[in-house]
């Protein structure tokens, strides 16, 4: 089912807003609507072992989270969603 979005946005602290969202269609018919979320920053690594600890080299890291929603009866969903009832 081709439908879906994803978006990334940049922080003024450099650190960046990562968001998709896409619906998967089961195999006997139903709607999931999935979310992901999260956010990517670079962060310094503490450096340990036979040196004086201090922070070493720069690392990427991700925080992540995945939501799923059942959607029943997406067709009826959506025409109740346009006609406002």
């Amino acid at each position: 089912m081709p439908l879906g979005a994803d978006w990334n946005l940049v922080r003024a602290d450099g650190s960046e807003t990562v968001s998709a969202r896409y619906l998967i269609r089961t195999h006997d018919g139903v709607l999931l609507s999935v979310l992901n979320e999260g956010v990517i920053a670079d962060r310094l690594t503490p450096v340990t072992g036979g040196r004086e600890p201090g922070l070493g080299p720069i690392c990427r890291m991700a925080r992540l989270s995945a939501g799923l929603e059942f959607l029943p009866d997406f067709s009826q969903f959506v025409r109740r969603a346009f006609r406002g009832k």
